[in-house]
């Protein structure tokens, strides 16, 4: 090929890989947000459909911290996750083929280890999704203090109830933050025996390349090729699983969600209000009717 030629392909696809990207994040982002705000109309619709019997023995930071914080660690998923995953899959099968057409021996020496790196990915998973849920669970509680300080300020102080709010305040900060602590822990702890599979997959492919080329299976000049593709293979692969540790996370947000969307008020025939996750005892023994398009707050 030409040099002039050459250079403007390159050109060419360098112009294409930046619109491609634009476009992706354009389009992903878009439709994540879309997605988010529809989450958000149904979790307020949900509680104004629920209160207030719902909101007995709850507080209110504990719906705003669901409403806000866990929505908005959705969009991970949303965005980034099905990219991923995408990539992930269609960049390694392809170099692996291209390896295989050098030598079969690379590709015996390979998928063994980006089987390793899936199973221990899979193992982690579940104590992340675990772990994922406590540290959401305390960022509600944390979140709850601090809109309960501001909603009761007045009273706080009337009543010199400081001491005793800040006690509740730094417990609750005390609890997320050593949730958290444990949570980046257990993630680098993760990472570091996945990046050591990765290491060592390349040493392997590495040594199998110039056993082939010592032994006259392979030309020289494709020694340094096959290096950056046996490496290369599994930046896609550790992309996806470094995200993976906010999967935790995203788990533990869901989870909150769907349990808010999840949550039911039933008007029984008798007319008692049965409200799910409220005080069973709060409506014992009364009975009332409701005509339709009536609201009534007890």
């Amino acid at each position: 090929m030409d040099l002039p030629v050459l250079f403007l392909t390159i050109s060419i696809l360098i112009v294409l890989d930046a619109l491609f990207s634009y476009f992706d994040i354009l389009v992903s982002h878009d439709m994540t947000y879309r997605i988010l705000t529809k989450l958000r109309d149904m979790t307020y619709d949900k509680i104004s459909e629920l209160a207030p019997a719902v909101m007995v023995g709850k507080r209110s930071g504990e719906f705003v911290s669901t409403i806000i914080d866990d929505v908005e660690l959705l969009e991970w998923f949303y965005a980034h996750v099905i990219a991923q995953v995408v990539v992930a899959i269609a960049i390694p099968v392809t170099m692996l083929l291209v390896l295989c057409h050098f030598s079969i021996w690379l590709l015996v020496v390979i998928v063994p280890f980006i089987i390793l790196l899936l199973l221990v990915s899979k193992y982690v998973a579940g104590k992340s999704n675990e772990q994922g849920i406590e540290v959401r669970t305390y960022a509600g509680r944390l979140n709850a203090e601090i809109i309960d300080g501001v909603q009761g300020l007045k009273d706080i102080l009337s009543f010199g109830w400081q001491k005793k709010y800040f006690e509740r305040f730094s417990q609750a900060e005390r609890e997320y933050r050593n949730a958290s602590l444990n949570y980046e822990a257990r993630s680098a702890r993760d990472l570091s025996i996945m990046n050591l599979v990765v290491e060592l997959a390349g040493l392997a492919a590495d040594v199998t390349t110039v056993i082939l080329v010592k032994n006259g299976y392979l030309d020289v000049t494709y020694m340094l090729p096959i290096f950056l593709m046996s490496t290369g293979i599994f930046a896609p692969i550790m992309e996806a699983l470094t995200m993976s540790n906010n999967y935790g996370l995203i788990f533990g947000a869901a989870r909150r969600v769907v349990k808010l969307l999840e949550m039911k008020a039933d008007v029984k025939d008798n007319g008692v209000l049965k409200a799910e996750m409220a005080n069973p005892d709060i409506l014992s023994d009364i009975s009332f009717s409701l005509r339709q398009g009536e609201t009534v707050i007890i």
